[in-house]
Parts: C-alpha cells; sequence; structure tokens
C-alpha cells in the first residue's frame, strides 16, 4: 500500500503587506485551496469575508460565505487549508470587514493576506 501522497500545487496570491483594500484571489471561476490572513490593527470587532465576484465588490454587499470573526488582540489572524478545497463559481474576493452581514471595508492599514488557487 502507497501511503505517500502528492501534495496539490496551486498558484500562490499575496496581498500588499499591511494593505487596507482585499485581495482579489480569483477573477475569474475557480478554487480556494489555503488562505492565511493577519490583523494587527484596533478596529473590533473584525470579519473575514470571502465573496463570489470577479471584482472588488461594492460596499454593502453581502459575503459568499458566512463570515470568520478574527480575535482581535495584539495580533489576530485565521488560516484555512483543507483537502476539498473551496468552490468559487464567479471569482473570489477576499476582505476584513468591521460588519458582519455586509462589506464594509476598515480604512486603517493594518494586515495582510496570501491564498493559494487552484
Amino acid at each position: 500500500m502507497n501511503t505517500e501522497s502528492t501534495p496539490v500545487r496551486g498558484q500562490i496570491v499575496n496581498h500588499a503587506a499591511y494593505s487596507a483594500d482585499g485581495l482579489q484571489v480569483m477573477a475569474g471561476a475557480g478554487k480556494l485551496l489555503t488562505f492565511r490572513m493577519h490583523y494587527k490593527g484596533t478596529v473590533n470587532p473584525v470579519y473575514l469575508q470571502f465573496h463570489n465576484v470577479a471584482s472588488t465588490p461594492a460596499d454593502g454587499e453581502a459575503p459568499y460565505l458566512p463570515p470568520i470573526p478574527v480575535i482581535i488582540g495584539a495580533t489576530g489572524g485565521a488560516y484555512y487549508e483543507s483537502d476539498t478545497p473551496l468552490d468559487f463559481p464567479v471569482g473570489c474576493y477576499a476582505c476584513l470587514s468591521s460588519t458582519a452581514a455586509t462589506k464594509t471595508i476598515i480604512v486603517a492599514a493594518d494586515g495582510w493576506m496570501t491564498a493559494t488557487k487552484l
């Protein structure tokens, strides 16, 4: 029995360090394999949102997936990795928002994001 596995390789998409806008992970249909973000700001609460769009969504748009609360302290962050990548039929845009229900971009440039897409 072969117990070795070949890791799935994807394309890494990086966000400019400490930028206030979100990250356009995919401008077309695709799958999200991994996602990592770090937030060092003081805005509280903060939610990580994923939008199923091919370009930057307008403020007030609802996220595609349930928002993920980010723990605030000295630093906060989130990490996602799965053997079953998340499907985004239109595209994928990730951002930090000060509201859970809709996109409300945080003005402060206090974080970074990186993702791997298939």
